[in-house]
């Protein structure tokens, strides 16, 4: 009962026991991700486990070795399996496109249809209740059985695929569909009121233009130069909630006192919520973590130091830096027109890592939701970036094969 699983999670191993059944029997012959685009993954699945070791022989007395009610070590053990997820999902996109590449444009219409409808559906549901920015503070709202933060993640992806074939369409009434589609879509995101997640679209939308043309990007800043009056009205709604928000502060002051208690190899993955439990510096009425959703960083970086100290930081910025790198390099290859796909994927993989990098900042769920009972559900929320990014790293194996073979 403490743990929430969605269809999709129990998905991914069905797909991976049929991948490793059929090429145990050598039903199929699979193309797997390349060592050199997974390696910060794999020292993450390493760091964790030794990590979670070392933290077992160095235990603090003060800290109980349960949560509420339930033994560490089922949080601890569910930790490594979300470590592990990233992987899994990287391995099974790249192992199912290796039978029909063309599988990543048909995803990518799949997630722009999806989150078209998605943002009718917020758009209207939101508009139905009268929400303002003061609605989600402490909540995290379902539509149906959909997360917000998941539709919203969505919405952002499909914005930036949008946005990617838009700037390289080969006609108008290409550009015409995709532009609506980019509207409806950051629109839809506009209508979540999840911050974090305008932090990321926007980063996204920047790092896009800029890697295609600085020019285009100079010319748009000065045709956002008469909505400055806009963006300072809805600042201003923002900075009427910053008394809430001070004590984000005071959460990310609460991680870096965690990691302070182990800071070679972190607390252990499972672990920072019933550390953060003891030594939090929260007001008293909000040290209820089961009813006020705390006990996390509520930031990528630090939710990382805290659970594996400084290597663990620096394998997951050794990540962002893979993909972008590697979406560069696909992009700079796919200059013709008959790899306009490629160039879109490599747009798109620049603008996600970036986006997500900048709202992970403030969220701390962008790449992988925080490692403990409770978090799981979330995970579909990030399924979407990791199969983008499967779909690019399984593009950089195929090319390295190319390259092998000619120098062969």
């Amino acid at each position: 009962k403490s743990i929430d699983l969605y269809p999709v999670e129990i998905l991914v191993f069905l797909l991976l026991f049929a991948i490793i059944a059929q090429a145990a029997f050598h039903v199929r012959k699979f193309t797997l991700p390349s060592f050199w685009t997974i390696w910060p993954q794999l020292g993450l699945i390493a760091l964790a486990i030794i990590s979670e070791i070392m933290i077992q022989v160095t235990w603090l007395r003060l800290v109980p070795h349960k949560l509420n009610t339930t033994p560490l070590i089922y949080s601890e053990l569910l930790a490594i399996v979300m470590y592990c997820f990233p992987l899994l999902i990287l391995s099974i996109t790249s192992a199912i496109l290796s039978l029909d590449e063309r599988l990543i444009e048909k995803i990518e219409n799949w997630y722009l249809g999806l989150a078209v409808a998605a943002a009718l559906i917020v758009g209207f549901e939101v508009r139905r209740i009268g929400a303002d920015i003061y609605t989600f503070r402490y909540t995290e709202p379902v539509i149906v059985y959909m997360s917000l933060r998941a539709l919203a993640q969505l919405m952002a992806l499909a914005a930036m695929i949008a946005y990617a074939r838009f700037l390289t369409a080969c006609n108008w009434k290409q550009r015409i569909r995709y532009a609506v589609i980019l509207a409806l879509t950051v629109g839809g995101v506009y209508f979540t009121l999840e911050n974090s997640w305008w932090v990321e679209l926007a980063v996204a939308l920047i790092v896009i233009t800029l890697v295609y043309s600085r020019a285009l990007f100079f010319t748009v800043c000065l045709l956002c130069l008469p909505l400055i009056p806009l963006a300072k009205a809805e600042l201003t709604k923002l900075q009427s909630v910053k008394s809430v928000d001070a004590y984000r502060i005071i959460i990310w002051q609460d991680a870096l006192r965690i990691w302070g208690k182990r800071p070679i190899l972190g607390v252990g993955p499972g672990n920072f919520w019933s550390y953060d439990q003891v030594y939090t510096h929260l007001p008293f009425l909000l040290r209820n973590f089961d009813t006020t959703g705390l006990g996390v960083a509520h930031n990528g970086t630090l939710q990382t130091l805290g659970e594996l100290g400084p290597l663990g930081v620096l394998l997951l910025y050794s990540f962002v830096a893979v993909v972008f790198l590697t979406a560069f390099q696909l992009y700079r290859r796919s200059k013709s027109p008959e790899k306009r796909n490629d160039r879109v994927l490599g747009l798109v993989c620049m603008g996600l890592v970036m986006g997500s990098l900048a709202g992970d900042f403030f969220s701390g769920s962008f790449f992988m939701p925080p490692r403990q009972i409770g978090s799981f559900k979330d995970m579909p929320q990030v399924l979407s970036t990791w199969v983008i990014f499967g779909c690019l790293f399984y593009k950089d194996k195929i090319w390295r094969q190319i390259q092998s073979k000619n120098k062969v």
